[in-house]
This record gives structure tokens, C-alpha cells and sequence, in this order.
């Protein structure tokens, strides 16, 4: 019973906070701060409510429910935190809709040719690494029911190879560049969207996929000035449910080759959606088992996702390194299980793990302050902070419910080729060559 009054208590804490942002900047119907806000209802209040009336308390032998107030308690503290962070940064009761009224939209940054040029790279990139696991580009296209499989011969731990399997992020980031720079023959930008959206779909990534599929709902909405409504608000929602349930129910078929795509049911979709949001129970575990300050990783493994990014054949010794700058070793034997099945540490679990209660509030007021700088992208006249603006909102799907170091992989080569993108016309041999370029 106390379990659910934590619960019941939290959730009150998240959802008033959204009505407070509501009050303040009324057409901002999708943004960081509803992204953020509803995760962590979802991941914090909605998935333990589900465990608590399936009567699930255990994740294997270790139980976890018992640790909800405490839990609770802590995340509470870090959420508060990154509210005031956000709204002291915010000016207040400034509008989006109204002040983007007077801006003229500026296209003039990003080069269309460069787009493309840079699209075929990381798309070569990304063929490579199909073939390496056994994949052929139309088994993705065709969602894994036409087209050729053979043997893995990339191991997916291989870190020498991680820049192959995340050059798909470059591919979703440049699509929805094309999407908003391309003003003729659009139905090409239409066609590389839609073979970007089946990479997605193919590879199981659900995160991407939203990145994909709402990110340019996102920056029409703002481009335009025009708000998206409640009634298309509720349509996109249930959407992205169905979708994201049936991506992740049926990416073994996709991924295999093995099966159809007509074993799809609603008890499967939920389960499928319940795994992506049910990473409460490293972090509620957590809150018992470190019981030491020594345990405490104290930035350790911020660092160590950093150190990640340098390959194995620059640094042979990094594995060691790494797993020493971690300090880890301590948690393996609780979470073993949960290791082997690549269940990872979600936002503030990781906060938790690097510094106790401290680090929980250390992140979210991180996290408070950097989306406050990051809401200011959408006053912006120029189309490409715009669309930095609506991928890092939905980016917050990632951020919030992976470890540091897959949030680190995959937002580098999220917004990497965009910064590239705008730096290229800047070179002098670009920018004199080009002085009289008509866009495609």
C-alpha cells in the first residue's frame, strides 16, 4: 500500500509540473519538457504500477519492489531539481507561435548537394555493415520477408565496427535535413525518408525510429507556425505506441528472416512497450545495494563511455582501462543477469550509481539547464537549428531510458553530420565556388 502512495505521489509531482509548463508556454504541445516529463511518468510511476497489480516484485531472484519509497524519494529530489533549472532558465511566459511570427525562415545555411553527398557515405557505410551481419539491403527494405541472410561475422560488441551499426543515426538526421532544404523534386527526399524509415524498422532501433518518425512532425510545426492540436497530439501518440509495440515484437523477423509479420497481437504489443520503459528496476535495486560510499562510481562511468569512442587497434589496452575507470566490478554479481541481456542504466539510475542522491541531482540539473539553452533553438531563423531543436527532443527518449554511453554513441552521429553540414558551405573554396549556387 505505501509502495502505491509513493508511486501515486510521484506521478502527481510529474504531471503538475507539466501543468506549470502548460500555464507558461501554452502552444509548446511537444518539446523537451513534455518529453522528459512524460518518460519519467512512464518509466517511474506507470511500469511499476503495472508490476505492482501483475504482483511481480522480482526481476529473477532479486527483488526490487521493496525499494519503491526510497526510489521514489530520490528521483523526486532530482526531478524538482531539473524543474527549476529548466523554468529559472526559460524566460518566462514567452511563446514560440507568437514571436516566430516576425521571423523569416532562413535556408541558406546547409548546401542540398552536400546533404546527398553525405547521405551516400554514411548509406555506404551502412550497407557494409549489413553485409558484415549477414543482412542484404532488400531483406531491410522488405522487413526481413524477401532478400538474402547468411552467417554474422561482426561480433556487436566489436568496438572497432560501433561507427558502422550508428552511421543509421547520420542517415535519420540527414533524411529530415533533405526533408526541410529540399524545395524541388521532392518526392526523392520522399523516397530516401521512407528507405531510411525501413533501416529503422528493419534494425529494431525504437528509439530512432521516433527520432525518425516525430522529428519532422516537430519542425513543420515550428517552420510553419502552426500548433499542433490535442486531438493530432493523442493521434500521434497512439501511433507511436502501435509502431514502437509492433517494431519491437517483430524484430526478430526482421533481423532473421525468420517468421511473418502477421503474428502480431495486442497482449505482445503492450509487453513489447513495457520493455522499453520497465528499466525502473536497476536503478530501484540500486537503491539498496550500494550501501558504501565506496561503491560509488564518482563520474567513473561518464568517463569511461568517453574512452569508449577510442577504437581497440589505437588503444589495445582500453578494455582494462576502461573497466577500472568504471568501477563496476562491485555490481556485476547483482545485476549479472541483467547485464547479459543488455539492460542498461537508464538517466537518473546512472546519477544514482556515479553519487548517490547528489548524483541524481547533479543530472537532472544538468539535464534542467542544458534543455533550457536547447528550447531557445526554436526562435531561431535559421531551418537547421530548428531541426537540432526537434531531434533533441525526441532524443530525450534515448537520454532518459539508456546508459550514458549508448546516448553518447548514437547522439554523436545524430547531430555530428548536421554541424558538418553547416560548416562545409564556410570553407573558401566551398563558399567562393558556390557564391551563385541555385538549390536544388
Amino acid at each position: 500500500m505505501f509502495n502505491t502512495i509513493c508511486l501515486v505521489f510521484t506521478g502527481i509531482v510529474i504531471i503538475g509540473s507539466i501543468l506549470v509548463y502548460i500555464y507558461k508556454f501554452k502552444n509548446e504541445v511537444i518539446s523537451h519538457f513534455t518529453i522528459i516529463a512524460a518518460v519519467c511518468f512512464l518509466v517511474e510511476v506507470f511500469a511499476p504500477m503495472v508490476w505492482q497489480l501483475r504482483g511481480q516484485t522480482k526481476y529473477r531472484y532479486l527483488e526490487v519492489m521493496e525499494y519503491t519509497p526510497q526510489a521514489s524519494f530520490y528521483f523526486i529530489i532530482g526531478y524538482l531539481f531539473f524543474c527549476f533549472f529548466f523554468f529559472a532558465k526559460s524566460p518566462r511566459y514567452d511563446n514560440w507561435l507568437y514571436s516566430r511570427e516576425d521571423i523569416e525562415n532562413d535556408y541558406s545555411d546547409i548546401r542540398v548537394h552536400h546533404a546527398w553527398i553525405l547521405y551516400g557515405v554514411f548509406f555506404v557505410l551502412y550497407v557494409i555493415y549489413l553485409s558484415l551481419r549477414g543482412r542484404s539491403v532488400l531483406s531491410q527494405l522488405t522487413l526481413g520477408q524477401q532478400g538474402n541472410y547468411s552467417d554474422d561475422i561482426l561480433s556487436s560488441t566489436d568496438s572497432n565496427l560501433w561507427f558502422l551499426m550508428v552511421s543509421l543515426n547520420a542517415l535519420v538526421s540527414i533524411s529530415v535535413v533533405l526533408l526541410v532544404y529540399q524545395k524541388n523534386y521532392r518526392w526523392t527526399t520522399y523516397i530516401v525518408y521512407i528507405v531510411t524509415l525501413l533501416f529503422t524498422v528493419s534494425a529494431g532501433y525504437r528509439h530512432l525510429m521516433i527520432d525518425a518518425i516525430l522529428a519532422p512532425i516537430l519542425v513543420r510545426s515550428i517552420l510553419n507556425k502552426k500548433k499542433i492540436s490535442i486531438p493530432r497530439l493523442l493521434l500521434i501518440v497512439v501511433c507511436l505506441y502501435l509502431v514502437v509495440s509492433w517494431v519491437g515484437a517483430m524484430r526478430g523477423v526482421y533481423r532473421t528472416g525468420v517468421g511473418t509479420l502477421s503474428g502480431f497481437e495486442s497482449s505482445s504489443a503492450f509487453d513489447s512497450f513495457m520493455i522499453n520503459i520497465e528499466v525502473f528496476f536497476p536503478y530501484f535495486a540500486y537503491t539498496n545495494y550500494i550501501n558504501s560510499i565506496r561503491q560509488f562510481s564518482f563520474g567513473g562511468t561518464y568517463i569511461a563511455a568517453i574512452l569508449q569512442l577510442v577504437p581497440s587497434f589505437i588503444w589495445p589496452g582500453k578494455g582494462a582501462a576502461v573497466a577500472t575507470i568504471k568501477h563496476d566490478a562491485g555490481y556485476k554479481g547483482m545485476l549479472s543477469g541483467m547485464a547479459s541481456e543488455g539492460i542498461a542504466d537508464n538517466f537518473w539510475c546512472e546519477g544514482y550509481k556515479n553519487g548517490g542522491i547528489f548524483g541524481i541531482i547533479i543530472v537532472f540539473s544538468i539535464l534542467g539547464r542544458i534543455t533550457a539553452k536547447l528550447r531557445k533553438l526554436q526562435y531561431s531563423e535559421r531551418a537547421s537549428d530548428v531541426i537540432i531543436y526537434a531531434l533533441s527532443a525526441t532524443f530525450m527518449f534515448q537520454v532518459l531510458t539508456r546508459s550514458f554511453q549508448n546516448m553518447l554513441q548514437d547522439g554523436l552521429f545524430l547531430f555530428l553530420p548536421i554541424l558538418v553540414l553547416r560548416f562545409l558551405p564556410r570553407l573558401s573554396f566551398g563558399s567562393r565556388g558556390m557564391r551563385d549556387y541555385e538549390e536544388i
